[in-house]
């Protein structure tokens, strides 16, 4: 099962990794980041210091009733 989302965080910081767990957060996967092509990483508003976001993609073997945990 492919399981996809977005990560956001405050402060102006980039977002480096994130992961996820579907075993209560016993283990965890990396998923990929990526950005859609026609969005650009940078944004020139007067907001693009308060926060920043990313894609998400992670390939898992998802049990059924699995509760998808993540962190940025």
């Amino acid at each position: 099962t492919t399981v996809r989302g977005y990560a956001v965080s405050g402060g102006g910081r980039g977002i480096e990794r994130v992961d996820l767990s579907i075993d209560g957060g016993k283990t965890w996967i990396e998923a990929s980041r990526y950005q859609r092509r026609d969005v650009p990483y940078v944004s020139d508003d007067i907001q693009s210091d308060k926060w920043a976001w990313v894609l998400f993609e992670a390939t898992v073997n998802l049990p059924p009733y699995a509760e998808i945990v993540v962190k940025a």
